[in-house]
């Protein structure tokens, strides 16, 4: 079996989306598979370069990164040449082996049912939300989610099985698709160990950092609020990392005596290998306070959080059933406003509760990896092809 994962994004996209598309492939062919990525081609560069100093990934014999120009060449325009370039690429793979295509935009899903007529490949879709029942949304629904929520409810029962990233986010699928094959299958870590003397050192940078868009709901201005208190009365500092420009010179504007004392500090997005430097020698605890609604309790995998299991640090977090799924009994979780404050401060205060959690999510995001969770997504697309017959 081949696998190729198609992301409409751009190379060296910032933010998590094509860099999960990328780890999703990659741990593919760490685990011996022959793995494609089909995405925008970005600006001018040279990949495997770019794998190392913007990603913090080494080049792997099976994985091959596809990148698009657009049809008249250069920077890639829309989504269109990714999709006819990938169609194109499966069909060429095809030709040698069974094809398993992954993808989790929703404008591929009638491209990905096309190639499922072919009986050599097989088309999944990795959901990131629940669009094709759009009755839990409580603000007003835009028309690109109404069109995506039309490609989902059309093309889903043509395709070979859907990869839900919770497990309530399965049931809720399994319930408009009865007969749609799915699986769960949270989001992966890049697990490292973390020895006594540097987890100690952590503790004592007293930094509490928050990664990913500066979206209220997902509890940055809950943060903000906490910020004087925590600095003046017990020393601990805020970090903000990622957002995009509007959102990094709005929040520094409600935040400009906080940042000139040092109490807060804001960056934008980096690349995964800075952010992989940050999370390693500039945190002391990882934030994901999100709010309770009905898209962060059932249908997000935060990649913030993997992130910082991935870098052994302790995270403290709202007890949601999103949340409780990846950290397990390793999270510290604090649903009010004063439980989180005090959390905080005793976690930091004391060298033996700091270097329990520490380890307590090592071991977790052992459990988590991106290679276990290969494994998984390669037998359940394995399972699909039936009788069809082809190498492994």
């Amino acid at each position: 079996m081949i696998c190729l994962w198609v992301n409409k994004r751009e190379w060296m996209h910032p933010g998590p989306i094509l860099s999960v598309g990328l780890e999703n492939a990659r741990s593919l062919a760490s685990i011996g598979i022959e793995t494609h990525l089909c995405c925008g081609a970005g600006e001018r560069s040279d990949t495997a370069g770019d794998l190392r100093a913007f990603y913090g990934a080494e080049p792997h014999e099976l994985l091959t990164v596809h990148r698009v120009g657009s049809l008249g060449g250069g920077v890639v325009r829309g989504s269109t040449p990714v999709y006819l370039r990938a169609c194109a690429v499966a069909r060429e793979l095809a030709r040698r082996d069974r094809v398993a295509v992954l993808t989790r935009d929703p404008g591929f899903l009638p491209f990905l049912a096309w190639l499922c007529r072919d009986r050599r490949i097989r088309g999944f879709y990795e959901a990131h939300n629940l669009l094709a029942d759009l009755s839990w949304r409580t603000e007003r629904v835009g028309w690109a989610e109404r069109r995506d929520g039309w490609l989902e409810r059309a093309f889903l029962p043509r395709i070979s099985g859907l990869v839900a990233i919770t497990r309530k986010q399965r049931e809720l699928y399994d319930g408009i698709f009865a007969r749609l094959p799915s699986c769960a299958l949270p989001l992966g870590t890049r697990p490292m160990a973390v020895g006594a003397w540097e987890i100690e050192r952590r503790r004592a940078l007293r930094t509490l950092i928050y990664v990913g868009h500066l979206h209220g709901f997902k509890g940055v201005s809950r943060l903000l609020g906490l910020a004087q208190k925590l600095s003046v009365k017990f020393g601990i500092r805020l970090m903000f990392l990622g957002g995009a420009p509007q959102q990094l010179v709005r929040f520094r504007e409600r935040a400009l005596g906080l940042e000139a004392s040092g109490a807060v500090s804001f960056r934008p997005f980096v690349s995964p290998r800075e952010l992989a430097g940050v999370l390693d020698s500039g945190a002391s605890v990882g934030a994901a306070l999100l709010e309770d609604t009905y898209y962060n309790r059932y249908l997000t995998c935060p990649a913030k959080v993997l992130d910082y299991m991935s870098h052994g640090l302790p995270v403290l977090a709202t007890d949601l059933p999103s949340t409780r799924d990846l950290l397990g009994d390793a999270g510290i979780y604090a649903p009010r406003r004063g439980k989180f404050a005090s959390a905080l401060v005793g976690l930091l205060s004391s060298p033996e509760a700091y270097a329990s959690a520490a380890s307590a999510i090592m071991r977790r995001a052992v459990d988590l990896s991106w290679e276990n969770r290969a494994r998984r997504l390669a037998a359940f697309m394995g399972d699909r092809f039936g009788d069809v017959p082809g190498g492994t």
